[in-house]
């Protein structure tokens, strides 16, 4: 299929031929490559006549995304966050982040999180629990 993009598209027109069931348009997966985002198994390249699209569309609910592959698979990722047709049975992990996302593991397997971190979250954790922990407190 063809990269060059002579007559660009915008959000709307694509819309359009999606409505109308044109049949110009084409959804096609990317080859697997090794550093291919496992996002796109919930996605699908836009292509119009065979032209690659600067959009992607969510296979579970069809919202057309903007995507280019220079700036990555965020769009991807907080889509997928959000999607609404997502399976409510779902691995929540998928959903929240959790704090090894922002602290990486240390090459020898140890938590990289700041003790002070660490501190003001336990903090905040105990305090949430007292204060909720009083019924309908006036």
């Amino acid at each position: 299929m063809s990269t060059a993009n002579p007559t660009p598209f915008n959000k709307r027109d694509i819309e359009r031929l999606i409505e109308e069931k044109n049949t110009s348009i084409s959804y096609v997966k990317p080859k697997e490559t090794q550093n291919m985002s496992k996002c796109w198994s919930q996605f699908s390249q836009i292509y119009i006549a065979n032209i690659k699209q600067d959009f992607i569309i969510c296979d579970s609910c069809k919202s057309i995304l903007v995507y280019k592959s220079s700036t990555g698979s965020d769009c991807m990722i907080s889509h997928s966050r959000s999607c609404q047709t997502k399976e409510k049975h779902s691995d929540s992990s998928d959903q929240q982040r959790k704090i090894n996302h922002y602290y990486k593991l240390t090459s020898s397997g140890k938590n990289n999180v700041p003790k002070l971190i660490k501190n003001d979250i336990t903090s905040a954790c105990v305090e949430f629990v007292v204060q909720d922990g009083r019924a309908f407190h006036y």
